[in-house]
């Protein structure tokens, strides 16, 4: 009997330096994304439904419906960091060529296999990576991460729920979620900056502020429609 495999879904998604430690360190196992393959959703009054796992039925003003699915994939599947990153000192040790073992990138066929060294800024952690040669030429600068290939990433996270919901909606349980330090003390109690760097009482409310600073001013009280994506690592 012949036996088939169904390769897993995987699609890229992009996180800032303060995120992937915060992927690393477990506390972030959830991300939000503005909702904006469809200019529709973003005038929705709610979201009556979803069909499947990953189409939702956005309800406008006028009562009709526009279903949007999620372009981050459905619980199972997978998403790949990208982050920034510096790839160095790659060679050949491709044994099916062994006159260029050692050989850089520029002396070798187009498919020869390379090994190097991917330098991750969140963290400054080293990690060996393998490639053909034509894609580590000059890729000592520092790589911005919507650039970095997939062989280079380190961080593979299996989706395990997807929904929609309001920015502002976000819960103090999910703001932990998002990242955000829970609070050694109150606001009111000491008035003095805490872990995350955030001076507010709660974490929603730090995560709406974050959510400016990475979406732009005003961008939180716009409240947009967002993906809310939960995930684990792999």
């Amino acid at each position: 009997m012949n036996m088939t495999t169904t390769a897993i879904k995987e699609r890229p998604v992009l996180f800032n330096a303060p995120m992937v430690r915060a992927i690393l360190d477990g506390r972030k196992t959830m991300t939000r994304r503005v909702v904006k393959n469809s200019p529709l959703a973003k005038n929705a009054e709610r979201v009556l439904s979803y069909h499947g796992k990953t189409e939702f039925d956005f309800i406008l003003p006028n009562g009709s419906g526009h279903i949007v699915p999620c372009p981050y994939g459905e619980p199972g599947e997978r998403l790949w960091v990208r982050e920034t990153v510096s790839l160095q000192g790659f060679y050949c040790d491709d044994a099916n060529y062994p006159p260029l073992q050692g050989r850089v990138a520029a002396e070798c066929p187009v498919d020869a296999r390379m090994t190097g060294i991917a330098i991750y800024k969140a963290d400054g952690a080293k990690r060996t990576v393998r490639c053909l040669a034509p894609m580590v030429e000059g890729n000592c600068h520092w790589r911005p991460s919507i650039h970095m290939p997939r062989w280079a990433s380190r961080l593979t996270l299996e989706i395990t729920d997807v929904r929609v919901e309001r920015v502002q909606d976000i819960s103090e349980k999910d703001a932990i979620a998002e990242g955000i330090l829970e609070w050694t003390k109150s606001f009111r109690e000491s008035g003095t900056y805490h872990p995350n760097g955030q001076l507010d009482a709660y974490p929603s409310t730090a995560f709406l502020r974050l959510w400016d600073e990475i979406n732009g001013e005003g961008a939180a009280k716009e409240n947009p429609w967002v993906w809310v994506v939960s995930f684990k690592r792999v």
